[in-house]
């Protein structure tokens, strides 16, 4: 009986150990991360590789099945809370460094906002955590942005976990 038992067992752990390193990303795939991760649009990313906007827009989506992310916001956010491929936002291209947040400079409702966006949480899902309508959200995300002088919401939440990590 124990000899049946432990050869149920194998197959088990062998699957279990299977589906952690299932589906690694390709070379284009890690390419295209770091392009992503440095702030990259689709058509720059297709300019930079050579390949057209259909393939870079696989890679994409294929990228984020295997990570299990759903959007940039999320896949920017996973990375730098992780603190994992520190080297993946830097390209052959020089990417000005995201700035720090000041946050003196932030009311008490613009960090909440934030702390919630930097976790890849969508505005009506902020709105209904903070109890806050969702066009609130869209007016304190834009007041934080233009404090801290970022132009999308990708870099404002770079800029958040870049500063999270430099002020532990």
């Amino acid at each position: 009986m124990a000899l049946a038992l432990a050869d149920l067992e194998a197959p088990l752990h062998e699957a279990q150990s299977s589906d952690a390193s299932e589906a690694p990303l390709t070379c284009a795939e890690r390419e295209v991360r770091a392009l992503v991760l440095a702030g990259r649009s689709n058509a720059e990313i297709a300019r930079a590789r050579g390949t057209s906007l259909r393939t870079v827009a696989n890679q994409i989506a294929s990228m984020f099945r295997k990570l299990g992310v759903g959007s940039r916001i999320h896949l920017v956010a996973s990375v730098c809370r992780d603190g994992r491929d520190s080297d993946a936002r830097r390209t052959d291209r020089e990417e000005p460094q995201a700035p720090l947040i000041p946050w003196r400079t932030l009311t008490p409702e613009e960090r909440a906002v934030l702390s919630c966006a930097a976790g890849g949480a969508a505005h009506k899902a902020i709105a209904y955590e903070l109890g806050i309508s969702a066009g609130l959200v869209s007016r304190r995300l834009a007041s934080v942005t233009r404090k801290t002088g970022v132009r999308s919401r990708l870099h404002l939440v770079v800029a958040y976990w870049r500063s999270v990590n430099a002020n532990p």
